[in-house]
């Protein structure tokens, strides 16, 4: 028996976290998306959990934006005979 299975006998035995899993197999060389396959192969999967809360990030935004998506309105300027007057 490997470690890798080892550790998966203690998952599936209740003994360790899937936590504790995931770090011990990182430990060992194996990849997450490797440890999670090996996780629901077992019969170990995580069931979601209904609520909470996502957070997004965006690019090329600045500290001063609004999470407003709606446009900022800016004044109209009028133009009369190809001469810039003042904002009505």
């Amino acid at each position: 028996m490997t470690e890798l299975e080892y550790w998966t006998q203690q998952i599936k035995k209740g003994r360790i976290s899937r936590r504790e899993f995931i770090g011990r197999a990182a430990a060992l060389g194996v990849t997450t998306a490797l440890a999670t396959t090996l996780l629901s192969a077992a019969g170990v999967a995580q069931t979601p959990k209904r609520g909470g809360s996502a957070k997004f990030g965006l690019a090329h935004g600045a500290t001063s934006d609004s999470g407003d998506p709606r446009p900022i309105p800016t004044p109209r300027r009028r133009y009369r005979s190809g001469a810039r007057c003042r904002a009505a």
